[in-house]
């Protein structure tokens, strides 16, 4: 909700931004201005600024997608970020360690599969470089379409 008058210029972080996050999403538009925002999210382009009109979102776009080095790190970043930051396993770290309690042994396993998953997508292969190396389409955008029409012709 963007209405100051009946927020009280109150701004909270929505779910939609972790999730995003966690799922590779590049994401566009006007994050919240709240401390807890910049927290949870405080890597390069987690979000990338774009004004909600903007009357060039067009442009915008196609500049974006001009990019694929730039758009494939802010899905890496996102995913691994969100494993690193946002997983239960940490909050609940933080709960107990508030009551003087430490991690038990399947929290401290979780958190190794978790590095363990961010080792991984870290050192992978370009896999999307060769897809579109292999599909013989020049960009994501093109692939997308490609595969949407496929699904609506079929």
């Amino acid at each position: 909700m963007d209405d100051a008058n009946a927020t009280g210029d109150q701004q909270e972080v929505g779910a939609r931004f972790f999730e995003g996050a966690a799922a590779g999403t590049v994401m566009l538009g006007v994050p919240p201005e709240c401390e807890s925002f910049t927290r949870n999210f405080d890597w390069e382009d987690a979000v990338i600024q774009v004004a909600y009109d903007a009357p060039n979102i067009v442009e915008i776009l196609a500049e974006l997608d001009s990019q694929p080095d730039r758009l494939q790190k802010i899905r890496t970043n996102n995913v691994v970020n969100s494993l690193l930051k946002h997983d239960w396993v940490y909050r609940w770290e933080t709960i107990l360690a508030t009551v003087g309690l430490d991690s038990t042994p399947a929290m401290m396993a979780r958190k190794a599969r978790l590095q363990n998953l961010v080792e991984r997508i870290l050192t992978r292969k370009n896999s999307d470089r060769q897809l579109i190396t292999q599909t013989g389409f020049t960009s994501k955008t093109e692939r997308r379409c490609q595969l949407f029409e496929s699904v609506i012709t079929d």
